[in-house]
């Protein structure tokens, strides 16, 4: 039997609780192997689905030392893990994945379903907004 190339979705919040990426998922799961990784924000046990799901705990849970934190531990996660694609879903989880694809010599999908830089928490933050815009530029 063949092996499926295997997808790496990582994104920022519960994996329970993202519907569009339990669908995603559960689409590429019929022609890859897929893992999806994401936080486990509640005492809830994991879903039974076609695809793994990795939920990982965090002590800080918002703002920029979170999103530091998160894309640190995805990267060295990632750097430990066997894939062919990371999907990083927005921009919020892009560094880590972008990085470690590089250095593995793998490919990076940067799925965004809106405009990052757009979005309502980042409007009258013109210090944030600009820091997103520079990460997405690179």
């Amino acid at each position: 039997m063949e092996k499926k190339p295997r997808i790496i979705a990582t994104v920022v919040n519960d994996v329970l609780y993202d519907q569009r990426m339990i669908r995603t998922c559960s689409t590429l799961a019929h022609f890859y192997d897929v893992e999806l990784w994401g936080r486990k924000k509640f005492n809830t046990k994991a879903k039974h689905l076609n695809f793994k799901q990795v939920r990982l705990r965090f002590l800080i849970n918002k703002g920029p030392l979170f999103y530091l934190i998160l894309n640190i531990r995805f990267f060295y996660r990632l750097l430990s893990s066997e894939f062919d694609v990371v999907h990083a879903v927005d921009l919020d989880t892009l560094v880590a994945g972008f990085f470690a694809a590089k250095l593995k010599g793998k490919k990076i999908v940067y799925d965004s379903h809106e405009y990052f830089t757009e979005v309502p928490e980042l409007i009258h933050r013109p210090l944030k907004k600009k820091i997103w815009n520079w990460i997405e530029s690179i």
